[in-house]
């Protein structure tokens, strides 16, 4: 999943990731949860910033 946000003034872009794996921005956070995470615990989402291409 990559975002553009603006925080600040400051303009970013931002992938949304899941164990390693940058998630699709398809992807809800229910379809993580079910399909692959499948553990009761928490989950925990990272995210990156993309560097302009």
């Amino acid at each position: 999943m990559e975002a553009r946000i603006t925080f600040c003034g400051l303009r970013a872009n931002l992938s949304l990731c899941f164990l390693q794996q940058v998630l699709s921005p398809e992807m809800s956070l229910a379809t993580v949860r079910t399909y692959i995470w499948k553990k009761p615990e928490d989950l925990i989402l990272n995210y990156r910033v993309v560097q302009s291409r």
